[in-house]
């Protein structure tokens, strides 16, 4: 379905969550450059929860709980008996969704930003504690040694990145300046197939990009050159 018809389909709501929705989506399809079976999936799943909030007598934002995003989610997985991978997509459209209300100012706080998933999630194998998830992200520059350096800078964002926002490897690896949408705290991800996924990263994240990018990325570009 084209924007267009979004638009048409999104008529019936309060006009505030109405509002909301076509300015998201001209957010995932402009600025973050989605292609458009992925904005049409990310629709898809953002329609369903609008209009379950609708039901439920949401009329803009600000009646998007907490409580009510994990009913929309509970109501996927018991009612409409989703697969748990299909829930953790709808998941991950409310995350970016709400990470979005709270980067223009529609909200004070995203409104996701407690939600769990689902439980299949807490059983993955090789997870690192609290302690060690810190002493890897410094393990780039320990005791302030070579702090400051366009390598150590670089690295640092790497490990934010891939802490903050559960990227693999193979995937920061590819990353290019422009698939990072900062102000917002989002960055656009191609992975397997040429699947594209939006996720919210971390303010530690942003800082730790911005930095690479304002001091790191133009020297190690100028050496690259001269060399």
């Amino acid at each position: 379905m084209s924007q267009a018809g979004w638009s048409e389909t999104w008529d019936g709501l309060p006009a505030g969550l109405a509002s909301s929705a076509r300015s998201f989506a001209s957010f995932i399809r402009v600025e973050c450059g989605l292609r458009p079976n992925s904005v049409e999936a990310y629709l898809r799943d953002l329609s369903e929860l609008l209009w379950f909030a609708t039901e439920r007598g949401a009329q803009d934002v600000d009646g998007l709980t907490p409580r009510l995003l994990s009913e929309h989610l509970r109501y996927l997985s018991a009612e409409r008996q989703l697969a748990a991978s299909s829930v953790v997509r709808h998941l991950a459209t409310i995350r970016v969704f709400g990470r979005w209300l709270e980067a223009t100012g529609r909200t004070e706080e995203s409104p996701a930003g407690i939600l769990e998933r689902p439980t299949r999630w807490k059983h993955l194998p090789g997870v690192l504690s609290p302690n060690q998830m810190r002493r890897l992200l410094s393990a780039p520059g320990p005791q302030g040694v070579d702090r400051g350096t366009p390598l150590w800078i670089r690295d640092r964002a790497i490990l934010e990145a891939m802490y903050s926002s559960g990227l693999r490897a193979g995937e920061v690896g590819v990353l290019r300046v422009e698939d990072a949408v900062l102000d917002t705290g989002i960055v656009r991800i191609t992975g397997k197939g040429d699947k594209q996924r939006l996720v919210p990263m971390g303010q530690p994240a942003v800082r730790a990009v911005e930095a690479y990018l304002a001091e790191c990325r133009p020297r190690l570009v100028l050496a690259a050159e001269a060399g």
